[in-house]
């Protein structure tokens, strides 16, 4: 599931393969990043390690591309999604 953030500043919680390119979606602190994307707004550190196995937890924010898949350690990350393919039960926008 993905939380799409709403023009009027409102969220709304629907599957990942919903969601358009362009969309702009909240990452709350232990979520996964449902889609392929660009960090809009915030940093937070991601567990990468369902993607690339890598233990050590990486800084990301504005700007900095993401994929699918880490996790969201602390910060509240909007990401805008690029990309629009299903990859492996994920949606990959």
């Amino acid at each position: 599931m993905a939380l799409r953030l709403r023009p009027a500043g409102t969220t709304e919680q629907l599957p990942a393969d919903k969601l358009a390119i362009g969309d702009l979606v909240l990452v709350r602190p232990g979520e996964r990043v449902t889609c392929d994307g660009t960090i809009e707004e915030d940093t937070s550190a991601l567990d990468e390690s369902p993607v690339t196995g890598e233990s050590i937890q990486v800084a990301r924010g504005p700007g900095e591309a993401v994929v699918a898949g880490p996790i969201n350690a602390d910060g509240v990350l909007r990401v805008v999604g690029t990309l629009k393919a299903k990859h492996a039960g994920v949606l990959v926008l």
